[in-house]
């Protein structure tokens, strides 16, 4: 016999946020043919009430899509208090990942992603962009196309994935988060774009290796000149400081 507890929070949630989603287009195409702006603040005032409340009254949970529920909870109100809660929640249901009409696993790999950037943990969160690039890459099932663009006068050649969701420049993954590759150390950087000198479209794509060259010609120059990433506030630093000696980055 099924039971109805199962995904009572998780059900319960994803109704008022369907409800919230109908209004913001109900709202949006309401702008569009009046031509004039429409404040659409308030539509999500029933679901912010919702997490709200949810994460303020934390129930205790045990099956998984109530667990993915509260971390979505969590991750939607977004204070920094809660970024523990975020991981906690979101790790806890990867480690028993069942199929939900409203999840998607490319939301939470970018989620966590995000919160352990913030959280200056910053090769745990480059492992959670690559699994999030991996997730979208699924959708485009064909080898990448070629597409031929002039760049200055000349003829570059570029490899990109097409599939019913649109397109994706092959590129893009590679150095979308180098700026993190930098803040952990010029020489991590350096390494991870030399590695990158033996993937098969160094010699086959002219953007790729125009991208490489670039970054590399920057990590080399960040190097030079001492670069060393120190968060704004005395806080962060303190805060990015331990991470990195325990890390080994410092």
């Amino acid at each position: 016999m099924e039971d109805k507890n199962i995904g009572k929070i998780y059900n319960g949630m994803f109704e008022i946020k369907k409800q919230c989603d109908e209004k913001m287009t109900q709202l949006m195409e309401e702008m569009m043919a009046q031509l004039q702006t429409i404040d659409t603040t308030k539509a999500y005032n029933e679901f912010d009430l919702y997490c709200n409340n949810l994460i303020n009254n934390e129930p205790i949970v045990h099956d998984q899509l109530d667990i993915f529920a509260l971390g979505y909870a969590y991750n939607w109100v977004k204070p920094q208090d809660y970024r523990s809660k975020v991981i906690y929640y979101f790790e806890k249901y990867l480690s028993d990942a069942i199929e939900g009409d409203n999840i998607s696993l490319g939301y939470i790999y970018n989620s966590l992603g995000e919160t352990y950037e913030k959280e200056f943990e910053f090769e745990i969160a480059l492992k959670y962009y690559d699994l999030q690039n991996k997730e979208i890459l699924k959708e485009f099932t064909e080898p990448p196309k070629v597409h031929y663009k002039k760049v200055d006068g000349k003829k570059i050649k570029h490899l990109y994935y097409k599939s019913k969701f649109g397109e994706i420049n092959a590129v893009y993954p590679f150095f979308q988060w180098i700026n993190l590759y930098l803040k952990i150390g010029t020489d991590y950087a350096i390494n991870y774009l030399e590695s990158l000198k033996t993937h098969p479209y160094y010699e086959e794509d002219s953007d790729f290796k125009n991208q490489l060259d670039y970054w590399m010609s920057e990590a080399k120059f960040k190097k030079a000149t001492g670069y060393i990433y120190k968060p704004q506030t005395k806080v962060d630093r303190a805060k990015f400081l331990e991470v990195a000696q325990r890390n080994g980055w410092r």
